[in-house]
């Protein structure tokens, strides 16, 4: 099954218009899909600014999800929080 090539909501909220208006006026002559594009940016931003990302909220964020994570994942191994 096809999934539509859309912007997910939640990535459409975080750009602004012009950036829209970009990928909507970029993607049919790329020939790829707006995850594809996406991916490129940010696959390319992260090799660029891999410092920053240490220090960003984006990394925050991510870091909170990741621990999150372990911690279910390895609640049986670790001491009990109190």
């Amino acid at each position: 099954m096809h999934k539509p090539d859309v912007i997910p909501p939640n990535i459409r909220g975080s750009l602004s218009e012009f950036q829209l208006r970009w990928l909507d006026t970029q993607r049919p002559e790329l020939h790829e899909t707006f995850d594809e594009i996406l991916e490129n940016v940010f696959t390319e931003w992260l090799a660029r600014h891999s410092q920053a990302l240490q220090a960003s909220l984006i990394y925050g964020e991510v870091l909170r999800q990741a621990l999150e994570e372990f911690i279910g994942r390895h609640k049986d191994e670790f001491l009990p929080v109190l």
